[in-house]
């Protein structure tokens, strides 16, 4: 089997597992996300064996490329829930009225110092404006934010 068929075919079972998981996350409860995630990419990988083994000539090149992809989109999804910046942003978002640097910090930080360093850094990267302590989200924020909560909304996640 040459490369190129190998790669469509890690590629489109990893396609397949997205959307099971989808389907997995809509139809069984919030809890254990983690566990539903990578319960599912175990199955698939078994599949994934079950089907090259079957072959005369099976590669495990494939079997790799689809648990590199499928350990990237889980470590990024999960990296993204516990974004404490994400988490920052979503806070002012969902509660804009509860926009005061001291509000936001007492729900998100239990260190100033950090709590001061991510304001800078999202204030640098034009998420954030900060005037007399009143912190606004910038039209960039809300665009990933929005952006964000459809991902969440779409895998059943809080």
């Amino acid at each position: 089997m040459n490369l190129l068929k190998i790669c469509t075919n890690s590629l489109g079972l990893f396609i397949l597992t997205i959307i099971a998981h989808i389907f997995l996350c809509q139809i069984i409860n919030k809890n254990n996300f983690l566990l539903k995630s990578f319960g599912l990419g175990v199955i698939a990988s078994l599949i994934y064996v079950s089907c090259i083994f079957l072959r005369p000539n099976f590669n495990l090149i494939g079997l790799y490329i689809y648990i590199t992809l499928w350990t990237a989109y889980l470590v990024g999804f999960i990296n993204l829930l516990n974004s404490i910046t994400l988490k920052m942003l979503e806070n002012l978002y969902l509660n804009p009225t509860e926009n005061t640097q001291t509000k936001i910090a007492k729900k998100s930080f239990n260190s100033k110092k950090g709590f001061e360093s991510r304001l800078l850094l999202l204030e640098k990267n034009n998420f954030i404006r900060r005037k007399n302590n009143q912190v606004n989200l910038t039209i960039k924020a809300k665009w990933l934010l929005k952006i964000i909560l459809i991902i969440k909304f779409i895998l059943s996640v809080d």
